[in-house]
């Protein structure tokens, strides 16, 4: 997540609600990896980021 990003996305609100949490689970959720056991999140090829000094990163924790 870049900020200033072009994304079509991205609204004048973006940065602020980012600003605003800790954790964000990303990736479409695929009914054909779904897998219950994931914590937070529902199919396999979402991942979890989490803000560490204000950049997202991969979590690690989950």
């Amino acid at each position: 997540l870049l900020a200033g990003s072009k994304s079509p996305y991205r609204t004048q609100y973006t940065d602020e609600m980012l600003s605003l949490i800790d954790y964000l689970v990303d990736g479409e959720f695929v009914l054909e990896k779904k897998n219950i056991s994931l914590k937070f999140r529902g199919s396999e090829n979402q991942r979890i980021l989490c803000k560490k000094d204000g950049v997202w990163v991969n979590s690690e924790e989950f």
